[in-house]
């Protein structure tokens, strides 16, 4: 009813302020040299975030004496960097060939459940004369959990029980190979592993405090059409 034709400009939220420079080498069609980019950025967000283990007062959130409610903080922040890099070239095409890219970034710990990430993989775009429009891909991922989340999670082991589980990290392997079927139709079959869901956090599942989630494989199958 307030918003009747979907459009809606927020203008009294907090500002989010973002940055990025981006160096580049070889990225013209022709250039003789493998291509590459380096980007490096920042955000700044000015709005209220919850403190990951404390309440307003500055008890523990795991203490019964807390009131349950997060402690807000004042603003948050966030810096990146993202590297790419082909490392061969089929012939002469600029599309084709292998590459590799790698990616990190880092925000506070204690208004962030992330403070620190990092990912990295290799891309095979067709090798095949035959299959020229193909590709396959591997990459691993790491999430750190903040060491003020996980201090959270200690006063639970020390408060509640010995068996909660203190989240530590979460990490992904994947696998993905886009198959083209013909010309604006690709097929494209995935596999994922996960380590630590969720960090090594509480399953929901389980009737007993602190029983971790396992490890987890995803698989997924993703078809575009176009026309």
């Amino acid at each position: 009813l307030r918003n009747r034709y979907g459009v809606n400009f927020r203008i009294n939220d907090p500002p989010l302020v973002l940055g990025e420079v981006q160096f580049l080498w070889n990225g013209k069609k022709g250039d003789p040299g493998l291509d590459g980019k380096f980007k490096l950025g920042a955000w700044r967000h000015f709005g209220l975030f919850n403190d990951q283990r404390f309440d307003g007062t500055g008890i523990s959130l795991a203490n019964t004496a807390s009131n349950g409610m997060p402690g807000l903080l004042r603003g948050d922040f966030g810096v990146y960097a993202v590297a790419e890099q082909k490392i061969y070239r089929v012939g002469g095409d600029d599309d084709r060939g292998i590459g590799v890219f790698a990616r990190t970034s880092y925000s506070p710990s204690d208004r962030n459940l992330i403070n620190y990430y990092a990912d990295t993989g290799i891309e095979f775009i067709g090798l095949a004369d035959g299959r020229p429009k193909d590709k396959f891909g591997i990459a691993a991922a790491y999430a750190h959990v903040s060491p003020r989340a996980r201090a959270l999670d200690l006063d639970f082991q020390r408060l509640l029980t010995p068996t909660w589980p203190a989240r530590s990290f979460e990490g992904l392997v994947t696998a993905v190979y886009q198959y083209e079927m013909r010309a604006g139709w690709t097929l494209q079959p995935n596999f994922q592993f996960i380590v630590h869901p969720g960090g090594g956090a509480t399953s929901p599942l389980s009737n007993l405090p602190g029983r971790a989630l396992k490890n987890a494989e995803v698989f997924g199958l993703r078809t575009v059409l176009k026309f």
